[in-house]
């Protein structure tokens, strides 16, 4: 006889996947956060490595000097809501994946901008 395990409550992978990836969209497209993001992403240039890159909010405000985007998130929802809502862009590049377990190349990261988000790294 197999025992089934559980690595989460049930009631926790309907939220993470059903609540909580439109709630993280909802909460970041206020005006305060696009009147931010107009400000910082037209700097941007060649190719950009966002980390956390949600639901995509950030995408529209980037120059037209962006080559390409490479977007990271845990959240395969989040990434779908990208996929499925934004058809322009340069060429990108989504991965389900966390900061910690991106491989990192030395052409990954050209320069850093300030979204609000902040990444832990292992020592």
């Amino acid at each position: 006889m197999h025992k089934r395990v559980c690595t989460a409550p049930v009631i926790w992978v309907v939220y993470e996947d059903r609540i909580l990836p439109y709630l993280i969209h909802l909460s970041m497209r206020p005006e305060p956060f696009a009147a931010y993001r107009r400000r910082l992403f037209p700097g941007a240039e060649g190719r950009v490595l966002e980390i956390g890159i949600g639901s995509g909010l950030n995408l529209p405000f980037y120059g037209s000097t962006i080559t390409e985007v490479i977007g990271l998130d845990p959240s395969l929802k989040l990434l779908s809501i990208v996929r499925a809502t934004l058809s322009t862009t340069p060429s990108m590049r989504l991965l389900k994946a966390s900061a910690e377990e991106f491989r990192w190349t030395t052409r990954a990261l050209i320069r850093w901008l300030p979204s609000g988000r902040c990444a832990v790294f292992p020592t």
